[in-house]
């Protein structure tokens, strides 16, 4: 959003979808990046003794792993993006077939209703 009060917010299973597909990218890229720190360093060493470009290859590993985690949105369609729309689409086969998926999302959607609820005063 981008400040605009004519602008709708997204509904609630949109911001806990958004919410949560940014946390996955998250970890991928966390993931990434702890795997990559040392291994940089280990690449580097071994390309100043042989002379080699295995640093560069890591890097350009780098920039692939870059569009398939996708954390910001840059590339439509692609990577863990792509693989989140797949399952939305199973599951809202299932939705659509009432299957299990229906009864959970009644409950959350009820658990959530309750959640924004004042609470009722003590009656002593």
């Amino acid at each position: 959003m981008t400040g605009n009060k004519n602008e709708t917010r997204p509904g609630r299973w949109q911001l806990i979808r958004d919410a949560s597909v940014f946390q996955l990218k998250l970890l991928a890229d966390g993931f990434r990046d702890l795997i990559f720190s040392p291994l940089s360093l280990i690449l580097t060493l071994i390309d100043l003794i042989t002379g080699g470009d295995r640093f560069y290859n890591l890097q350009s590993l780098g920039r692939r792993t870059d569009v398939w985690i996708n954390l910001f949105g840059k590339y439509k369609g692609r990577g863990i993006d792509e693989a989140v729309v797949r399952i939305e689409t199973l599951i809202a086969e299932q939705y659509q077939k009432g299957g299990i998926t229906a009864s959970a999302k009644k409950a959350v959607d009820s658990a959530l209703d309750k959640i924004g609820q004042t609470p009722p005063e003590n009656q002593d």
